[in-house]
């Protein structure tokens, strides 16, 4: 039994597969920063507005994270960053604690695994 669960829905721009993405009216764009709500992570790319994307909401997902500032250790919890990429969490508030790192990672656009929360928790 898998404790996967995937939606489609239609793009607002261009997305990159394994980014985050956020919902609005129905539709997803790519996670602007950290205070953006992740929705789940897109399992394959859209070329552009009204193009479906496959939606990973819950589980463990290969995810685009940027380790070049900060680097992501494995256990580290993540928040949305620009791009619809993952960053090593920052306590301030209002950024969502979003992920796991299950994977290390000191470069940017590296993909890795994360174990993706089913609660989603902004910092206050």
């Amino acid at each position: 039994m898998s404790n996967r669960q995937d939606l489609s829905y239609p793009a607002t721009a261009a997305i990159e597969q394994f980014r985050l993405v956020s919902t609005a009216t129905g539709s997803v764009t790519a996670t602007a920063g950290s205070t953006t709500k992740p929705y789940g992570v897109a399992q394959n790319s859209a070329d552009a507005s009204g193009d479906l994307v496959t939606v990973q909401l819950v589980g463990i997902a290969l995810c685009t994270v940027d380790g070049s500032g900060t680097n992501v250790a494995v256990g580290d919890e993540l928040m949305p960053a620009a791009g619809g990429k993952l960053v090593a969490h920052v306590a301030a508030t209002g950024n969502y604690r979003c992920a796991r790192a299950l994977q290390a990672s000191t470069t940017a656009n590296a993909e890795i695994f994360v174990l993706l929360y089913d609660r989603l928790t902004a910092d206050v």
